[in-house]
C-alpha cells in the first residue's frame, strides 16, 4: 500500500522538536521554583521559545497543560496564535 496526498506523515523539523521540548522543560523548571524573579526569567525564555516556534511557519501542536505556565504569564502572542 502506498500512502499519497494528505496521509503522509511529515517528520516534525528537529528544531521544532527541541524547542516544544524545551517548553516542557521551561515549564517545568518554572514551577519548581518559588522565586518570583527566577519565574520571571523563565517565563521570559519561554516567550522567546514561543515565538521562534510561531517564527518559524511550522508548529502545529499546543503544548499539554503541564507544559505551559499558569495564565497570567503565558505570553500573549501564544494565545494569539492558538486561538486563530
Amino acid at each position: 500500500m502506498y500512502l499519497t496526498g494528505l496521509y503522509i506523515m511529515t517528520p516534525i523539523p528537529p528544531d521544532i522538536a527541541q524547542d516544544e521540548d524545551l517548553l516542557g522543560r521551561l515549564a517545568m523548571r518554572y514551577h519548581r521554583v518559588g522565586d518570583r524573579a527566577d519565574r520571571i526569567q523563565f517565563a521570559k525564555e519561554y516567550t522567546d521559545v514561543v515565538d521562534r516556534l510561531i517564527w518559524s511557519g511550522a508548529w502545529h501542536n499546543a503544548p499539554p497543560p503541564e507544559d505551559q505556565l499558569p495564565h497570567d504569564d503565558m505570553p500573549r502572542a501564544f494565545f494569539e496564535f492558538w486561538t486563530r
